[in-house]
């Protein structure tokens, strides 16, 4: 996860999600709603996360792949 965070230009993001528990699974059920609940307040960057991970899901790579970020 924190690469994904990292290729998309959010790294800063990664402890904010290790704190709430996201995983790839919890975000490709996620809604840009959750996503502002633990933290994300630029709209464009929570649709450039989900939409990264749908496209990651429709091209077969299983959302468990995308694992946390682990503890620093």
């Amino acid at each position: 996860m924190c690469r994904l965070l990292a290729s998309l230009e959010l790294g800063k993001a990664a402890e904010m999600f290790r704190e709430a528990e996201f995983n790839g699974e919890v975000l490709a059920v996620a809604s840009g709603q959750d996503l502002q609940d633990v933290g994300m307040k630029i709209g464009a960057n929570r649709t450039r996360l989900l939409t990264r991970v749908k496209e990651f899901v429709a091209n077969g790579v299983p959302a468990k792949a995308i694992g946390r970020c682990p503890k620093p």
